[in-house]
């Protein structure tokens, strides 16, 4: 069971998954059809909602990043999709009370501020960076404020 986990760092692999076709079956719907970016996302979150995870600690994928991977190329897209998913695990019982749903909504606040960044730069962005929850990605976006925006686009490829 390792929902919390996950909420608070999502390390799952869509291309590494074998889910049984009992679990699947066990949900209301497999996909959201409003979630083009993070479907893979939403799902593996309801399915450790009611299942165990197993995992293999070893390699068994390799991504490749290319100047084509969608996730890359439409990243306000899944920013947005993101914040939706947020909003509407705040009503669910089963979200509502994990301290993680919370890990999500503040990822999603920092990507919101990274991109602002690497589009304004620092003026309209220094009193958000201010104002976020100290912790490594705070650190991340002074590095970032402090950079070039050139630098930041090169940065964010990767």
């Amino acid at each position: 069971m390792i929902l919390d986990e996950l909420l608070h760092d999502y390390v799952i692999s869509t291309q590494t998954c074998i889910i049984r076709k009992k679990s699947l079956d066990s949900l209301e719907y497999h996909f959201n059809k409003h979630f083009h970016i993070i479907g893979d996302f939403d799902l593996n979150i309801r399915l450790a909602t009611k299942w165990k995870v197993d995992c293999v600690q070893g390699p068994v994928a390799t991504a490749r990043i290319h100047g084509q991977n969608e996730s890359l190329l439409k990243k306000n897209k899944a920013i947005d999709e993101l914040e939706i998913w947020c909003d509407n695990m705040k009503t669910n019982p089963i979200f509502s009370s994990k301290n993680g749903l919370n890990q999500v909504s503040l990822k999603v606040l920092y990507l919101k501020i990274m991109q602002s960044i690497s589009a304004d730069g620092f003026g309209k962005n220094f009193v958000k960076v201010i104002k976020y929850p100290f912790c490594y990605n705070k650190i991340k976006l002074i590095i970032a404020l402090l950079l070039p925006k050139f630098i930041i686009k090169k940065i964010q490829i990767y």
